[in-house]
């Protein structure tokens, strides 16, 4: 961390806020970013045993793979939020519905633009849309000056870890919001270096600064940056408030929300951990070790393997292979079995809320928390998108209270289902996790029930059911000790 980070006078200053969520943002990334990462990181994943030689870990992590189940499951919620084409509406001004379909300059559909915003969402938690504008007109310049000349406002996407620092009033709003950049730039003839900056925004207002170092200390430090003519890389907006809208999946504060995944991909880092341990296991017992005594001093192994002799005057010596009884090898893989069953219950709540009933008297804040973390997601990015527009549409019009309305294409209530997930949840009522009742309406949400089935008269019939079978055994009973 560079020394001006923890200054609360620099412009590169990070509230400590920021770093609370950011190891855990890191162990999703990598577990999503799969077996390569994980083993580039193996000092951290797969830490070498303390007899381990250097050799035989490099080994151990070269034969370690990973089951992802953590990124499937990200592709698997971002497909069912975006199962259908999120619609703009009829609220919305043509002339915006018109601009959306490039909506960050770079021929992006706003569509495709909310997609990948929201797997950032499901990955790290957070992330938002800052509504920019091309660099304003000369001074003196007027709102219908800006129009003719074909400035319009567009979308950029930040993603959790470049949200660095900010304020709020006691409304709520956002008084600051500083937003970290990387990009390269051009070095020689061919090559690119990267770069560092800071964009730091307040309302009707926005500067950069620039991360140097310094030539005398070698300290990184920052400075106002430039525009090609030497003029430098600030402006107005000339809007009341800051364009920024966050996205949350499990918001715990302002700009600060965990990751919905981060449970799972510390069970999919156990199963990977544990599977290493396991091949590795298999790997050294299918390989006994040879075993020598009798021999002389200066006895030589002709050659090894399933082919090795010996040649050996004395008749006492012996060669035997030494090997593991493999007694714990099914022990280990039951765990590893139990690991998958945990990331299947894992995968299943993420999608499916608790419906518990909640009563008038709690308030709304409780009850989203009762929401599956996809449809509170959901919600979350149709709030984000909506204030965009409404920040689109002040750069029209500066009374503007609206932009319209989007509605995404997810169906919440239609919950599709694979076996596996309807096996876990009935393995969850044998372990007295979820009653009937809870399993039968989260099977009914996905159509998995008859039409015309009814919960009472289901439970009356399993009942009736239970009582026959207890009298039936008490009879039996009866029968056996009067004989």
């Amino acid at each position: 961390m560079a020394d001006y980070e923890k200054d609360p006078n620099s412009p590169g200053y990070h509230r400590p806020e920021h770093a609370q969520h950011e190891a855990h943002r890191e162990l999703v990334r990598d577990v999503c970013a799969g077996t390569l990462r994980l083993r580039e990181k193996a000092a951290t994943y797969l830490p070498k045993h303390t007899a381990e030689h250097a050799d035989e870990w490099k080994l151990r992590i070269g034969r370690a793979v990973l089951f992802n189940v953590t990124l499937k499951t990200l592709d698997t919620l971002v497909g069912i939020a975006f199962k259908k084409e999120p619609q703009l509406g009829k609220d919305v001004p043509e002339a915006t519905q018109l601009q959306l379909k490039d909506c960050d300059l770079a021929g992006t559909h706003w569509a495709v633009f909310l997609k990948l915003l929201f797997r950032d969402v499901m990955q790290d938690g957070l992330a938002g849309i800052l509504v920019d504008m091309p660099p304003a007109l000369p001074e003196g310049a007027t709102l219908a000056d800006e129009q003719a000349a074909g400035l319009r406002p567009y979308f950029v996407k930040y993603t959790a870890d470049q949200i660095v620092n900010w304020r709020t009033n006691e409304k709520g709003q956002l008084t600051l919001l500083v937003l970290e950049e990387e990009s390269t730039e051009p070095v020689g003839a061919y090559g690119v270096g990267e770069v560092c900056r800071y964009r730091v925004l307040t309302p009707g207002a926005w500067e950069v600064w620039r991360e140097v170092e310094d030539e005398n200390t070698k300290q990184k430090k920052l400075i106002p940056e430039v525009n090609p003519d030497g003029s430098p890389m600030k402006g107005t907006t000339l809007l009341p408030v800051i364009p920024f809208a966050p996205a949350y999946a499990r918001k715990d504060g302002v700009m600060q929300s965990a990751p919905p995944l981060l449970e799972l991909a510390n069970l999919n880092l156990r199963h990977f951990q544990d599977a290493s341990d396991y091949s590795t296991s298999l790997y050294v017992g299918s390989n006994p070790l040879m075993f020598f005594s009798g021999v002389s001093s200066d006895f030589k192994l002709e050659s090894t393997g399933p082919y090795a002799y010996v040649k050996e005057q004395d008749p006492l010596a012996k060669a035997i292979y030494l090997e593991v009884s493999g007694a714990a090898y099914s022990a280990v893989s039951a765990n590893l079995k139990d690991l998958i069953d945990q990331m299947q219950a894992l995968v299943l709540s993420l999608r499916v809320s608790n419906f518990v009933q909640k009563t008038a008297t709690e308030d709304r804040q409780d009850a989203l928390r009762e929401e599956s973390y996809l449809a509170t997601a959901v919600r979350g990015l149709r709030d984000c998108t909506e204030l965009a527009l409404w920040f689109v549409a002040l750069y029209s019009d500066r009374n503007a209270i609206t932009g319209g309305t989007v509605e995404l294409g997810a169906d919440l209530d239609d919950v599709p289902m694979t076996s596996q997930e309807l096996q876990v949840l009935h393995q969850s009522v044998a372990a007295g996790i979820h009653t009937k009742e809870t399993v039968w309406k989260i099977e009914a949400s996905a159509g998995v029930l008859p039409q015309d089935f009814d919960p009472k008269a289901e439970a009356a019939a399993l009942q009736a059911e239970k009582q026959a079978a207890m009298d039936a055994a008490a009879q039996a009973f009866n029968g056996g000790f009067v004989a």
